[in-house]
């Protein structure tokens, strides 16, 4: 049963116009954040779970916040990411960057007085 609800979610994810498609993630990420947020979150006064939802939500929505998920890097072509998040290449041109920046020579500039 979970693999053919998984196939019916993907089946309806793909079908969603990509503006669809940022509302629902706009939507998933609110709402994870709500769940981590809402044990901090003050309900004296009425609590303005609410209001501070929906105040997240423009941000997110507004803002175009999105997770680019390992399986939409996939479909894009992209390569995947290690586990701290970069990709090979990026690994590759960050130590081509360091190794550079070690091998250039100091130089040391004395004031004349």
């Amino acid at each position: 049963m979970d693999e053919i609800e998984r196939l019916y979610r993907e089946d309806r994810l793909n079908r969603l116009a990509p503006h669809d498609r940022r509302m629902l993630r706009a939507q998933v990420l609110t709402a994870q954040v709500m769940r981590l947020a809402d044990p901090y979150l003050c309900t004296h006064e009425g609590g303005n779970h609410r209001c501070f939802y929906d105040e997240l939500m423009k941000l997110f929505w507004n803002g175009g916040f999105d997770i680019l998920t390992d399986a939409d890097r996939a479909e894009a072509g992209l390569p995947i990411r290690g586990r701290n998040g970069w990709t090979v290449d990026e690994l590759r041109e960050l130590e081509r960057y360091r190794l550079e920046a070690m091998m250039r020579p100091l130089t040391v500039t004395v004031p004349k007085t």
